[in-house]
């Protein structure tokens, strides 16, 4: 990712979580290790937190699904 994807994408969830017509956002993150895919995942639950249920918006809750790929691997089959 170059350095304005991360900021369109946290973006992205704010203008989600503040906006009450707004569909919830599906995310898939890959890359190789090393690649700030945590970081970035850790930046957008904070985000959801921080704007999920505020003031008088009726926003989608938020919630994440996380696993290493090997137990993708194996649960998958």
């Amino acid at each position: 990712m170059t350095n304005a994807e991360p900021h369109e994408f946290l973006r992205k969830i704010i203008h989600r979580q503040t906006t009450p017509s707004a569909l919830p956002l599906r995310v898939f993150f890959t890359g190789p290790a090393g690649c700030r895919k945590k970081f970035l995942l850790r930046l957008a639950m904070d985000l959801y937190n921080r704007y999920s249920n505020t003031g008088n918006t009726t926003a989608y809750n938020a919630f994440v699904i996380c696993a290493s790929i090997e137990k993708v691997v194996v649960a998958v089959g």
